[in-house]
């Protein structure tokens, strides 16, 4: 689950107490790369920052070692 969404600075992804290592990237609507990292959740919550993204909508894939998981969110400003 992703909050809040719409998003103005960071949005949070609640990986419900799972703290293992996490790749995720996130596109904007034609496709192009935005953020590419790995990074590991504390307490079970990653937060990313977006706050440079420009206005728009935006698709974020999360893969852990067992689940992979696509969504969107909107960025206003």
């Amino acid at each position: 689950m992703i909050y809040p969404n719409p998003v103005n600075d960071y949005i949070y992804i609640n990986l419900k107490g799972d703290k293992s290592k996490l790749n995720f990237t996130i596109y904007d609507n034609t496709g192009r790369i935005f953020k590419d990292k790995s990074s590991e959740a504390e307490n079970g919550v990653l937060s990313l920052d977006v706050s440079s993204f420009p206005a728009g909508i935006y698709f974020l894939k999360v893969e852990g070692a067992n689940f992979s998981k696509f969504t969107k969110f909107i960025k206003i400003n």
